[in-house]
């Protein structure tokens, strides 16, 4: 009886409010059921495509799935609470259960806040510096990393779960389980926006920098030996698409990140005496909504092993015996001419270089075109590159996935 008369409680709240209001209210919620499916499905994906395809079993990929998690739990945990918070304007459940709920949306917030910057980390490690890359990214040291990721928020937040600086609780102009808008609270979102998002994003921006301009200045290299068509050249080609592929994935993820994290953030950090709209504080909260949902686009979009995972799964195939087989040798052709053409190109390269060291060390006024390049591509060639080459020469008869499709 209690939720039938709740049920009505609401249905006649509704009809209350005026046109312009329950359409808005209408909108707000069609909203959030749309990222609740789309987050729950793409998430899913997600986890399922690590978990069905071998190529994308690998260690960095935790952190994706790790993301994927938080994002899952978000959308179909807190989202729904936020429902009915939105429909009934108030919280009428136990008062636990709200702060249980605003605490596990900042825990889940900070964890995906961390994970995204381990995995700009990762991805520098690789591109700029990846002296001791294997040993550093090891699964044991990743584990812990991704057991930080999880305690590290929490162990922020026990001063407001405490009561001791800041409060859980319904924040009506909020409309939503969160940290109250009183004087602790605030100053309390203050520190929280500090060490979980102020210093998380400028790690962030100084590695994606750094890579940016690693890979420009890889591309200038690559452009100034176009005029040798070597195999040596065409793994050079291959090697800045890549990392220029992978730095604008990294960029959106990111981008898409900032957008729907920190209008919410700051908005509710300065608006001290509640003179923000409850219309415009709603607003900022679906953006958070969304962005729990479009990371499994952005991957799907943008990593081409996760896009073919994607398909296989929609198409039914992930569970057939045959599966993992059709696609072993739909790439093994294009696999196999890759690692040939790399193979021969660090053989190529190994010759190359025991011709500059047994003649001159560098190039003469009389040295031709190609002999220049040539010597400079070999003293001039990043650490990514050496990387990239080693790593097909120690892999050439394994099956192991390309390092920088790991996302």
């Amino acid at each position: 009886m209690d939720n039938v008369s709740e049920l009505e409680a609401i249905s006649s709240r509704i009809k209350s409010l005026s046109l312009e209001s329950q359409l808005a209210l209408y909108l707000s919620v069609s909203l959030m059921a749309i990222v609740i499916v789309v987050g729950c499905a793409g998430n899913l994906m997600v986890i399922l495509a690590v978990r069905t395809t071998k190529k994308l079993q690998i260690v960095s990929n935790a952190f994706v799935v790790n993301l994927s998690v938080c994002d899952l739990l978000f959308v179909t945990i807190v989202l729904p609470f936020n429902i009915y918070t939105y429909l009934s304007d108030g919280w009428t459940l136990p008062v636990l259960l709200c702060k249980f709920v605003g605490f596990l949306g900042y825990t889940l917030t900070g964890t995906t806040i961390i994970t995204i910057t381990l995995i700009a980390w990762n991805r520098y490690k690789l591109v700029v510096s990846p002296q001791g890359y294997k040993q550093l990214f090891s699964p044991i040291r990743i584990a812990v990393m991704l057991l930080a990721a999880w305690v590290l928020p929490m162990i922020c937040l026990f001063p407001a779960l405490l009561e001791v600086w800041g409060r859980f609780g319904y924040v009506s102009m909020m409309v939503t389980c969160n940290l109250l808008l009183d004087h602790d609270s605030q100053s309390f979102k203050l520190f929280l926006l500090i060490v979980r998002a102020a210093i998380p994003c400028g790690l962030i921006i100084y590695y994606y920098v750094r890579i940016y301009r690693t890979t420009i200045a890889s591309h200038r290299r690559v452009k100034q030996g176009r005029l040798l068509a070597s195999p040596t050249n065409r793994l050079d080609q291959q090697i800045q698409r890549k990392e220029m592929h992978l730095t604008k994935m990294m960029a959106t993820i990111f981008i898409v990140f900032a957008l729907s994290y920190f209008p919410c953030t700051i908005s509710s950090i300065v608006d001290w005496n509640t003179v923000l709209s409850k219309r415009f504080h709603m607003f900022c909260l679906i953006t958070v909504y969304v962005g729990s949902a479009v990371n499994p686009l952005i991957y799907g979009l943008m990593n081409s092993q996760f896009r073919h995972a994607y398909y296989t799964i929609l198409l039914c195939r992930c569970c057939s015996p045959n599966a993992d087989v059709n696609s072993k040798s739909a790439a093994t052709s294009s696999s196999v001419y890759r690692k040939n053409v790399m193979i021969k190109s660090v053989a190529k390269d190994q010759e190359d270089r025991r011709g500059i060291l047994t003649s001159d060390q560098s190039a003469t006024p009389m040295s031709s075109p190609e002999q220049v390049a040539k010597i400079s591509k070999m003293l001039h060639r990043t650490e990514t590159e050496k990387t990239y080459v080693s790593y097909y020469e120690d892999n050439a008869g394994s099956d192991d996935p390309d390092p920088f499709n790991a996302i």
